[in-house]
């Protein structure tokens, strides 16, 4: 019975002492900022990038991304948006974005993954 009873509370203190994703890493939209009915026009402050939202697709037998960001004064910097609300999943859609990068694996080879803290629809001109 002492052997049960310490086999168990080891086994309770590992699987408490688990956690697989962090509470600011859960897929939790929630406290996401997103303007869609406001179009800004000018420079935001220096924590916004601007950027253009583009459709991914399938490069001969490779899927690629669903939806990558390219910052624009940065063209050779993709990036693979994993909370991109679904109303700003439009080809082509210029954007300022409020991100941060992602401890995570690639989902396709060419983007690294972010996280979208803010984003705002870019006013044309």
């Amino acid at each position: 019975m002492k052997h049960f009873l310490t086999f168990f509370g080891a086994l309770s203190l590992i699987f408490l002492s688990c956690k697989s994703i962090r509470k600011d890493q859960s897929l939790n939209l929630s406290n996401q900022n997103i303007a869609l009915n406001t179009e800004v026009s000018g420079q935001l402050s220096k924590d916004y990038l601007s950027g253009t939202i583009k459709k991914g697709g399938q490069i001969d037998t490779i899927k690629v991304c669903n939806w990558i960001l390219t910052i624009d004064n940065e063209p050779k910097r993709v990036l693979d948006p994993v909370n991109l609300p679904q109303e700003f999943q439009i080809n082509k859609t210029k954007v300022w974005v409020k991100l941060r990068g992602l401890r995570r694996m690639n989902r396709c080879p060419e983007a690294s993954p972010i996280w979208i803290e803010e984003i705002l629809l870019k006013k044309l001109q």
